[in-house]
């Protein structure tokens, strides 16, 4: 059982941060979907969170190092 776990999460700190993860987000959909009024504000507000948050943790990426190398040509 143990391996399972392990195999899964790779710790129980691991699995903790997914079970926290996983009890935002169902708290946020339950919110979102019971002030049906508010809906479309507070949806495209956290996506504009989301987003904002992915940029902020990928600016020093290099995007264009990312390519793979090309093909050799046979001549």
């Amino acid at each position: 059982m143990s391996s399972i776990r392990r195999a899964s999460t790779w710790s129980r700190r691991w699995g903790g941060y997914i079970a926290g993860l996983l009890v935002a987000l169902y708290g946020v959909l339950y919110v979102l979907l019971s002030l049906e009024a508010y809906s479309l504000l507070i949806g495209s507000l956290l996506l504009f969170a989301a987003l904002a948050g992915i940029m902020y943790l990928t600016r020093r990426l290099d995007w264009s190092g990312l390519r793979a190398a090309p093909a050799p040509t046979v001549p």
